[in-house]
This record gives C-alpha cells, sequence and structure tokens, in this order.
C-alpha cells in the first residue's frame, strides 16, 4: 500500500499539469475538419489561425492522422487508457483480490454467514 501511495505522490500532480495542458490547447485550438467521406473530426493542436473564420480548417492532416487525433479528444479513449494502466497496479497490490474467505475463517465473525433472523421474544 506504501509503494501505490508513493506512486499517487508522484503521478497525480503530473497527471493533473497534463489535463491542465490538455485542457488549455483545447480551449485555445480546437478546429474541425472535413474527410472525404464527410464525417467531421474535431481536434486540437496548434496551427495557421488565418483562415480562423472559416468552419473547416485546410491544412494538412492523413485520414489516419484525423482519426487518431479525433480518438485522443475522445473522453471514451481517456477512460479506457486510465482503466488500462490502473487494472495491472490495483491487481498486483491486492487491492482488487481481496480475499473475502479470511473474515469467514474467524470465529468471532461467523455471524455474518448465519442468515437468520435474530429471535424474537414473546411476552
Amino acid at each position: 500500500m506504501l509503494l501505490v501511495r508513493n506512486i499517487a505522490r508522484i503521478i497525480v500532480p503530473v497527471l493533473l499539469a497534463v489535463t491542465l495542458c490538455f485542457l488549455t490547447n483545447t480551449t485555445i485550438n480546437q478546429h474541425f475538419h472535413r474527410l472525404s467521406s464527410g464525417i467531421v473530426v474535431k481536434h486540437a493542436h496548434p496551427f495557421d489561425k488565418e483562415n480562423t473564420g472559416k468552419p473547416f480548417q485546410e491544412h494538412q492532416h492523413s485520414s489516419s492522422e484525423l482519426v487518431l487525433l479525433d480518438q485522443m479528444y475522445n473522453t471514451v479513449f481517456w477512460i479506457y487508457l486510465f482503466i488500462l494502466f490502473l487494472i495491472p497496479l490495483l491487481v498486483e497490490n491486492e487491492i482488487i483480490n481481496f480475499p473475502l474467505v479470511s473474515i469467514f475463517k474467524n470465529p468471532d465473525l461467523y455471524f455474518l454467514r448465519n442468515y437468520r433472523a435474530p429471535p424474537v421474544y414473546s411476552y
């Protein structure tokens, strides 16, 4: 658990800085492209802003670059990456694999397996 905290002390400030830069870039440099199939792709990167009055920008990207840039700005992609990197960290430190069986081996906690209601007293 100490290892997770040490890693978190490093990763959390870095992720906050990256997120701040990401949001700043998105706010300042966001623009749209239209693919040959008619699909509109939104992404952000620094570009020549002399054509900013047009709805779609004219600078060159390949179709694969546009799809990659669109995926990078998709929230589901970031959630997937977060889960992909978080799960091995959690499994390695046995946070997910918490053995519930060890609770039931303790005789003081036997009542947790007893599914009967408490006795009723009649007067």
